[in-house]
């Protein structure tokens, strides 16, 4: 009978072992996968916050370039630039009407 709770208590002891085996590994991992998993987030929020500031950038300088291409097409820089180049404004238009016997291209 002794033998027999022997053998049962080494049983159990093996088996408890082996659990504590288990729940250690269990735990090492679960710390582990914690850690991986952390590294990952601030990672992409690294990467995230770079890539908003390469927005904003972007948008910044596409909003620039807007205003200097409506400004260098604007009519009054371009009169300017014209009156600046020696031209001048005219107050009368004409216009050349072609002979009845001249051929013209329209």
């Amino acid at each position: 009978m002794k033998k027999l709770i022997a053998e049962e208590n080494m049983v159990h002891d093996r088996n408890s072992n082996r659990f504590l085996v288990v729940l250690v590994v269990l735990v090492f991992l679960l710390s582990a996968g914690r850690v991986f998993l952390a590294n990952w987030l601030v990672e992409s929020s690294d990467t995230l916050r770079r890539l908003d500031s390469e927005i904003a950038q972007q948008t910044t300088q596409n909003q620039n370039l807007a205003a200097q291409i409506r400004q260098s097409e604007s009519l009054s820089l371009l009169e300017n630039q014209a009156q600046a180049a020696g031209f001048v404004q005219t107050s009368k238009i004409s216009f050349i009407l072609p002979e009845p016997n001249v051929a013209f291209r329209l």
